[in-house]
């Protein structure tokens, strides 16, 4: 029964979204930036979206985070130095060398510009502050990890 009412109440939400006109996953052309195979879509001053392609094909599809990606365009500024594409806004600078594949510790980081400290992020760092989903959940989970 919960589980029922938890995927009716989803939904009844995406299809608000969608009949309210707030559907759209295609971000403004402004905000989209392409390096090689990598892109980089500018959703507000502090989240970016990353995508590396093999082919170069990228997804335009919604995700739950964000249906409508067609948002007001961030100011930004980039520039390319050293072999290595910046991009600065008022909350982060982001660093990925130029053609140098999927994103690894090696060719991207991004600082973030917090109020009494620098703080750096890389693929596969560990995240201490991760605190690992709900103890219990809407769908009744009572939020013993599950080993695969």
């Amino acid at each position: 029964m919960k589980q029922s009412f938890l995927f009716l109440s989803i939904c009844l939400i995406m299809m608000g979204s969608l009949m309210g006109g707030d559907y759209n996953p295609v971000a403004d052309p402004d905000a989209i930036l392409t390096s090689g195979n990598a892109r980089f879509t500018l959703l507000t001053p502090g989240v970016v979206r990353m995508e590396w392609a093999e082919d170069g094909v990228f997804e335009d599809h919604a995700s739950l985070a964000f249906v409508n990606r067609h948002l007001p365009v961030p100011k930004f500024k980039t520039k390319t130095r050293d072999e290595w594409l910046q991009i600065t806004t008022t909350e982060f600078t982001l660093k990925y060398k130029v053609n140098s594949g999927k994103f690894d510790a090696d060719n991207l980081r991004i600082n973030f510009k917090l109020e009494k400290e620098k703080q750096e992020w890389k693929p596969g760092q560990e995240n201490k502050g991760n605190l690992l989903g709900t103890r219990r959940t809407l769908d009744g989970f009572d939020g013993d990890i599950m080993q695969w």
